[in-house]
């Protein structure tokens, strides 16, 4: 790549830069400047910065999962593994059911297990009068 293709490069990318901060500044309730703000940063290596412009977004715009997905990817450059999950799962709560993952055997098992937790207990019938009440004991 030549030094013209460079420089043109270079300003094109200030010029990119200048317009969104323009649009920053203009409007700073603009959820789609401040995410490409938020990414902006994220790339110059500015993760805390970034961090804090998608903190206010997920204030403002809490059940947009695009915003929490890409909280989770800046967590994870933080290495904070824990909150980048937990944004993770945040996003899927707001994902549209045939957006989302099919559930793994496990979950599945569990959640089988779950219900049969949860499955209320037989009724005792009463015993009629003059009738002895025979008593099974189960195994296991």
């Amino acid at each position: 790549m030549s030094g013209h293709h460079v420089a043109q490069l270079v300003s094109n990318e200030r010029a990119h830069l200048d317009r969104l901060l323009q649009l920053v500044r203009e409007d700073p309730a603009d959820p789609e400047a401040q995410f490409f703000f938020a990414a902006w940063l994220a790339r110059q290596g500015n993760f805390e910065e970034a961090l804090e412009v998608l903190n206010k977004l997920t204030r403002r715009h809490a059940n947009h999962p695009g915003i929490w997905l890409f909280k989770a990817t800046v967590l994870e450059q933080m290495g904070d593994t824990k909150k980048a999950q937990a944004c993770r799962t945040r996003a899927e709560q707001f994902l549209h059911p045939e957006d989302a993952p099919p559930p793994s055997p496990a979950q599945v098992i569990a959640q089988l297990g779950k219900a049969e937790e949860e499955k209320p207990p037989e009724p005792v019938r009463p015993v009629p009068k003059g009738k002895k009440r025979r008593v099974a004991i189960r195994a296991g």
